[in-house]
């Protein structure tokens, strides 16, 4: 039994040894290669906007000025994602006189609104370039199952505070379909909008008069728009306030990390 415990011993210590000492040589080597050849190495200028260089590296002049970091990109290809979305929404409303009561926010009481980390990175992106992160960070830590962002009111009334940003769960809602067993499509009801309209609209729905938006393949495409330049573990929704704070956390860390290797690069 010893024996066998000093032979596992004499394999593992080694092994962490040298993932770690990987870990080390591979930022060594970034900043070498920067040091080297006056630019961000391919793989990584691949997904920054490359400028300067056929073989798609960087030069380290046009590194300060043009290179943009891979999460930043990816929360402005989500945001355009989720801005396609309003817009359909906008125009089946028009179509349909469906409309949410006046500043309800009886939805996003709910503990089961959930979003992507990917849908998240646009705010993530947002909550950075204001200074906010430490605050909101912290006031997300310490919240419950409901959104940290709804500031609520009197009597099931309240507002969202990142109204912009927020992900697709929250455009969708009430102005989307599904596929039935059917496979016809048919309106997402909220009991909280008028019954009158809520009749026109799943009518229109139904008649195909009034399109309204696929609720899964828009949630899907807002999500997948970032691939390619996200870098996120999870693409399952998750409680909001968790899915935020793990894109936070990653903006954050890939930011800092980036820029540390940019502010090298012109040194």
């Amino acid at each position: 039994m010893g024996s066998k415990l000093s032979l596992l011993l004499a394999i593992c210590i080694p092994l962490q040894g040298f993932i770690f000492s990987a870990k080390k040589i591979n930022r060594s080597w970034f900043r070498g290669h920067v040091v080297r050849h006056g630019r961000i190495p391919g793989r990584f200028s691949a997904v920054h906007g490359a400028h300067g260089r056929e073989d798609g590296g960087v030069t380290s002049e046009d590194s300060k000025k043009r290179v943009e970091f891979q999460l930043s990109r990816g929360a402005d290809a989500i945001l355009e994602a989720l801005g396609r979305i309003d817009e359909k929404t906008s125009r089946f409303q028009s179509k349909t006189g469906l409309s949410c009561p006046r500043e309800c926010g009886r939805c996003c009481y709910l503990p089961t609104v959930e979003a992507t980390q990917s849908e998240m990175l646009p705010l993530a992106k947002h909550i950075v370039s204001t200074g906010e992160s430490d605050f909101w960070l912290e006031k997300a830590s310490k919240a419950g199952d409901t959104c940290v962002f709804f500031l609520p009111g009197e009597n099931g009334k309240g507002r969202c505070m990142m109204y912009t940003h927020r992900p697709s769960l929250c455009r969708l809602f009430g102005f989307s379909s599904r596929t039935n067993k059917s496979r016809d499509s048919e309106l997402i009801k909220c009991q909280h909008m008028d019954s009158g309209e809520l009749k026109i609209a799943a009518s229109s729905v139904k008649s195909r008069k009034a399109l309204a938006p696929d609720v899964a393949s828009e949630a899907r495409m807002a999500r997948e728009a970032g691939l390619g330049f996200t870098a996120l573990e999870s693409q399952v929704p998750e409680p909001i306030n968790k899915a935020f704070l793990a894109a936070l956390n990653k903006f954050q860390m890939e930011d800092y990390y980036m820029r540390l290797e940019l502010d090298r690069d012109g040194k």
